[in-house]
C-alpha cells in the first residue's frame, strides 16, 4: 500500500487536513499577498484531506468548522472584533473535533474478564486461506497466552452471512473479537444492509455477559457512514473499538500480506501482536 492510500484509509488525512486549516487561519497574522495565496491553498487542501478521510465526525461539527473558517479567512475584515470572534469560535470547534477523533485513536481496554475464553468472529483475515491452523493469528494468541479460543470465521464473510455461523450464540462469558465488515464495503457497498446486519450481530453476541471488541474498518473516501455506524453501535452495545490505523498498519507493512489483503505467515504474527496489545489487559 502506498503512503497516500494509507494516509487516507487510516484516517490520518483528517489530522493533516485540520493542520492545513490551522495554517490557513494562523496565516492571517501576516498580511502579505503571497501569504494570502498560501492561506487559500492550505484551506482547499485541508478541506480535501478531511473529506477524503472518511472520519466519523458529527456532520454539524464539520460544517460549522468549515463555515466559520471560510468566514474568518475570506469575509471578515482584518483586525476587527468579528474576525477575532470567528477565530476563537473556529479554534474551540477545532479542539472539539480533533479531541473527539483522538478518543478513538487511544481507546481504553475492555473490562477485565474472569477466565481465559476468547471468541473471534471474522472473515478471511481471521479464517486465513490455506495456512495451517496453528499459524493463524487466533491460534497464535491462544498458544502464546494460554487461552481457549473459538474461531467463527469464513473467507469472504460479510456481516450478514457470518450470522449463519454465529447463531445461536450460546457460549460461556468470553471476550469476543469481531473482525468483520470489510467485505461489505468491498463487495456490496450498501450502508443500509451493513447497518442492519451489524445491529443484529451485536444484539446476538452481546447476550450472556461477554466483553466485546470490534476492529474498526479502514475505509475508502466518502464512506463516512460506515464508520459512523460502527461507532454508534459500538457505543450502544458497549463495544470497544480497535483503531483502524492499528489494523491497517498490519496490512500495510511489507511482508504482511500475500496479495495486498490476505495475511501471510508474518502478517498473522503481526496481527496477533496488535490484537493482543488491545485485549491483553482484559485477561490480567
Amino acid at each position: 500500500m502506498n503512503s497516500i492510500a494509507f494516509h487516507i484509509a487510516s484516517g490520518d488525512a483528517f489530522f493533516s487536513g485540520s493542520l492545513m486549516w490551522l495554517l490557513a487561519i494562523a496565516g492571517q497574522l501576516l498580511d502579505r499577498s503571497w501569504v494570502r495565496r498560501l492561506r487559500i491553498l492550505a484551506a482547499i487542501v485541508g478541506t480535501v484531506l478531511i473529506s477524503l478521510s472518511s472520519t466519523a465526525i458529527p456532520l454539524i461539527s464539520v460544517i460549522t468548522f468549515l463555515v466559520i473558517g471560510i468566514i474568518s479567512i475570506f469575509i471578515c475584515s482584518p483586525n476587527t472584533p468579528q474576525k477575532r470572534l470567528a477565530f476563537i469560535l473556529w479554534f474551540v470547534i477545532s479542539l472539539f473535533i480533533v479531541g473527539y477523533e483522538l478518543r478513538f485513536r487511544f481507546p481504553s481496554p475492555p473490562q477485565t474478564l474472569a477466565g481465559n475464553r476468547l471468541i473471534v468472529i471474522g472473515d478471511s483475515i481471521t479464517a486465513g486461506m490455506n495456512e495451517p491452523e496453528e499459524e493463524k493469528w487466533p491460534s497464535l494468541i491462544a498458544a502464546q497466552h494460554q487461552l481457549q479460543v473459538t474461531v467463527l470465521a469464513r473467507p469472504g464473510a460479510t456481516v450478514s452471512s457470518i450470522m449463519k455461523v454465529v447463531e445461536p450464540f450460546e457460549h460461556q462469558p468470553s471476550l469476543v473479537v469481531l473482525e468483520i465488515g470489510g467485505n461489505d464495503v468491498l463487495q456490496d457497498g450498501s450502508h443500509a444492509k451493513f447497518s442492519h446486519a451489524l445491529q443484529l450481530l451485536l444484539e446476538e453476541v452481546s447476550k450472556g455477559g461477554h466483553r466485546l471488541v470490534m476492529v474498526e474498518l479502514p475505509l475508502p473516501p466518502f464512506y463516512n457512514r460506515f464508520a459512523a455506524t460502527q461507532r454508534s453501535l459500538a457505543a450502544r452495545f458497549n463495544v470497544k473499538l480497535i483503531p483502524k490505523r492499528d489494523f491497517l498498519s498490519v496490512l500495510a507493512t511489507a511482508g504482511s500480506t500475500s496479495d495486498s489483503l490476505h495475511l501471510s505467515k508474518l502478517g498473522h504474527e503481526r496481527m496477533a501482536k496488535m490484537i493482543w496489545k488491545h485485549i491483553g489487559p482484559t485477561f490480567r
